[in-house]
């Protein structure tokens, strides 16, 4: 059977679209391997025999009708349930032999399911080129003067002390103030410089546990003198996960820290781990004052904080290296009662 339609298969098989020739006796005489995977055929199954071998849904029959009919093309956005379920961007155009008589018609199928991902990808791709420039540029632009600053200010608190006998209070207030201020963005430039770092990971097979040991010696002052009680309920046979030890206790301990400033009246921090399916979770619940529930919802995005000091980074970057594990985070809370942060990482 011939429909006298030039075929360049090299060209075609290249293409990223399902290409589908029906001739006019309504009989599929070519289909590209993009098309067998769109609909779940394949050619030796469908080749030379008619379009209901192919198509299952009732609109793609009747677009086809109206083309033989009308001779016109038509173009419609569709929905297929078999293989699998699918939008699809189906374009019909009526193909005419050299006496200009309907002698068939090409089908072009294109999964828009994959607009959004690649669209995503290149969208992911330009921030971290963005974020990399910029990072780089703050680290030098802005490490360098908070470094000098911080000389300056050890040397002037030098000279006061040698050169004044009995400074005033408003001379210590000032300095205290100043070197409480360098501090402050100290701690704000290295949050940023860390978001800038995530993808870089050293990722090796680990116990979530010794992890989560090591933090809690860290904090463990901290936590008494907020007259936090901190609890451990760690599974003792926890299987290891591929993480970056580094980045992961940077997740744990900026949670664990927010847990304890939430708490300023003290209170019990339990932090919990167990494997539940084929999955790692660690668990912080707090008994501190809560996240609003219109806030609830904004506490990963970029800049978005609700603290007096905040950065509107550490939440942030936490939900960035988690994904970077192929892991999730997420949050429960209730105002005045407490908050859980909930941490899942792939068992490998």
């Amino acid at each position: 059977m011939n429909t006298n339609i030039p075929i360049l298969p090299n060209v075609i098989e290249s293409l990223s679209s399902g290409i589908i020739i029906i001739d006019k006796s309504d009989c599929i005489t070519f289909i590209n391997s993009v098309a067998e995977r769109l609909l779940g055929s394949k050619e030796k199954e469908v080749l030379f025999k008619p379009t209901d071998y192919l198509f299952s849904e009732k609109i793609i029959f009747d677009i086809l009708a109206n083309v033989k009919k009308t001779e016109e093309p038509l173009n419609y956005k569709i929905t297929i349930t078999k293989p699998r379920k699918r939008n699809i961007n189906l374009s019909a155009t009526p193909v005419f032999d050299q006496e200009g008589k309907y002698n068939g018609t090409l089908v072009v199928l294109i999964n828009t399911n994959k607009e959004k991902p690649i669209k995503f990808q290149l969208l992911k791709q330009n921030q971290k080129a963005t974020i990399g420039t910029l990072t780089s540029w703050v680290a030098h632009e802005v490490r360098n003067p908070l470094t000098s600053m911080n000389v300056h200010l050890e040397l002037l608190k030098g000279e006061v002390s040698e050169n004044i006998k009995s400074p005033s209070p408003e001379i210590l207030e000032l300095v205290e103030t100043l070197e409480g201020e360098v501090e402050r963005l100290n701690n704000n430039l290295n949050e940023f410089l860390n978001f800038g770092k995530i993808s870089s990971t050293k990722k090796k097979l680990s116990n979530l546990n010794e992890v989560v040991k090591s933090i809690i010696e860290l904090v463990q002052p901290e936590a008494e003198m907020a007259k936090v009680e901190v609890g451990l309920k760690l599974q003792e046979d926890l299987p290891k996960t591929l993480i970056d030890v580094a980045q992961m206790r940077l997740v744990i301990l900026n949670l664990i820290k927010n847990s304890i400033q939430a708490m300023p009246e003290g209170g019990k921090l339990i932090i919990t781990t167990q494997k539940k399916e084929n999955k790692v979770n660690l668990k912080i619940k707090d008994q501190g004052v809560g996240i609003p529930k219109e806030d609830l919802k904004n506490i990963f995005d970029f800049l978005y904080t609700k603290k007096k000091d905040g950065t509107g980074l550490g939440l942030t970057i936490s939900k960035r290296i988690v994904k970077e594990h192929d892991g999730d985070i997420f949050a429960k809370s209730q105002v005045n009662k407490g908050s859980v942060f909930t941490l899942t990482l792939p068992v490998v």
